[in-house]
């Protein structure tokens, strides 16, 4: 994974994000992981995500329904994180068929061009099975967050 990126790589990121959210009731954050603090250096990917999952607030989203894209760059890793309003709707095997892509397209295509497409393909998930109705507010901030 690489570990460079511009203002203008967050930027469309950031679009991308907006515009898959506008089809969906659901809310997309990514979060980048480029050093593990000391005091989670035991924790595991998947607790490390869902502590950023809490932190980024996704646990409040009228329905349950945001999902992070949490990318380690230390450990090569990543998890998604859907939170309980659309993993009640969307197959477990959906999430699945997701990171497998995601992991094909890291090795194969540059870090952001990835993440980019990891974004459109939770989104287009989230309208399958949320599709925006008349009250489609953005509860979230679509900025990536590095941390």
């Amino acid at each position: 994974m690489a570990q460079r990126w511009t203002k203008e790589d967050l930027r469309k990121l950031r679009d991308t994000i907006s515009e898959c959210e506008r089809t969906t009731e659901g809310e997309i954050r990514v979060s980048i992981e480029r050093r593990i603090p000391w005091h989670e250096r035991r924790s595991t990917l998947i607790e490390r995500a869902l502590r950023e999952f809490h932190r980024l607030g996704m646990q409040h989203t009228k329905g349950r329904t945001g999902v992070l894209i949490f990318i380690s760059i230390p450990h090569r890793q990543f998890h998604i994180v859907a939170d309980e309003g659309i993993a009640k709707i969307a197959p477990e095997k959906t999430w699945v068929n997701v990171a497998q892509d995601f992991g094909s397209q890291l090795r194969q295509k540059p870090f952001m061009d990835a993440v980019g497409l990891a974004v459109k393909q939770v989104g287009r998930v989230l309208s399958e099975h949320l599709p925006a109705n008349g009250d489609n507010r953005n509860e979230l901030s679509n900025e990536p967050t590095i941390r």
